[in-house]
């Protein structure tokens, strides 16, 4: 669970990402995060030609996950809203995006980390992802 301290939302992100999110690299064979900063703060996750991003918009005070894979010499990249959709999960509002305050974005971080171990065993198998992320209408392009 996304322990939310006191702080602001932008200090918050990181320590409370990693938290939430821990379970990909603990039991799903991801890399330890990387973070980047600029407009956005991102943590991105990997695993072999897989992208875990999850990314708080400091501007917007929300939160997306991005999913890339890639699959026959395709890479494909989709947010996990889109996703959840395409998987017959839910409606996009079926997500959690909104960071306004601590507590919102630990609910949030809590909402997409759910959808992504359901999806997590799809995930995991290339072309099984693939299809999924062309479901998805993800972006395409020669990996």
């Amino acid at each position: 669970m996304a322990k939310t301290g006191k702080g602001s939302v932008p200090d918050e992100f990181e320590p409370a990402a990693r938290s939430t999110f821990a379970f990909l690299t603990d039991e799903l064979g991801f890399d330890r995060p990387l973070l980047s900063v600029d407009v956005q703060r991102t943590l991105t996750y990997t695993r072999g030609q897989q992208k875990i991003q999850v990314r708080y918009n400091l501007w917007a005070n929300s939160l997306i996950t991005y999913v890339t894979s890639v699959w026959e010499g395709t890479q494909y990249r989709t947010s996990l809203a889109d996703l959840v959709v395409a998987a017959g999960l839910g409606h996009r509002s079926t997500l959690t995006v909104s960071a306004n305050n601590l507590r919102i974005m630990g609910k949030s971080l809590e909402s997409q980390a759910h959808y992504l171990r359901l999806l997590a065993p799809v995930l995991q198998e290339p072309a099984e992802a693939a299809e999924l992320m062309r479901r998805a209408d993800a972006r395409q392009w020669p990996a």
